[in-house]
């Protein structure tokens, strides 16, 4: 099986970035991380974990100012059972005591929060559901925000694509699944 795990801490963003992009369902980077850890196994990446500031405005309102997101976590194809809860808490045992971890678990992506609920994070309820916008036809969805941006006082090319496809009843408003909610207090 394997032989040597190792966890490395890194602000090199070289370090991750097309890991996450390779095996995070998003296939992107999360803004304002400043905890990133990397699972090694046998040498080679098999993890990464994203903490940082919370996406949510009124988290640290919510929650407290010490609170922080589980912004990323992704593992390689082929990682033994328990990885992820076990990955999630070595990392969290690096983060300073009184730190509270929120995380969300993406319905929509079929996610249930199955490695929260492993790892011990107390289950917290569900975000409301956001909307966005979906032209018929097209593949993909687009944030609701980008459906009416505007740049100096004029619509960007998406919304002006949205607000036509809209006038010819081609675009429409959806709800996505809302996203379960995860915590852990570091003790």
């Amino acid at each position: 099986m394997y032989n040597n795990w190792e966890i490395i801490e890194t602000n090199n963003r070289q370090d991750y970035a097309k890991f996450v992009k390779k095996f995070h369902y998003t296939k992107s980077l999360a803004r304002g991380c400043n905890r990133v850890f990397l699972l090694k196994i046998d040498g080679k990446k098999a993890g990464v974990a994203m903490y940082g500031i919370p996406v949510g405005s009124r988290v640290k309102a919510k929650y407290g100012d010490s609170t922080i997101e589980l912004k990323r976590f992704c593992l390689s194809k082929g990682c033994v059972k328990n990885t992820a809860s076990w990955f999630i808490a070595k990392t969290i045992k690096k983060l300073n005591k009184g730190t509270k971890v929120i995380s969300y678990a993406d319905q929509n992506q079929g996610h249930e929060g199955i490695i929260y609920s492993a790892s011990n994070f107390k289950y917290l309820g569900e975000t409301k559901p956001t909307q966005y916008g979906k032209i018929v036809g097209v593949k993909g969805k687009i944030h609701l925000r980008a459906c009416y941006q505007k740049i100096n006082g004029k619509y960007t090319k998406k919304a002006m694509l949205f607000k036509k496809a809209k006038e010819q009843g081609k675009a429409i408003l959806k709800y996505s699944k809302p996203k379960h909610i995860f915590m852990y207090e570091v003790r």
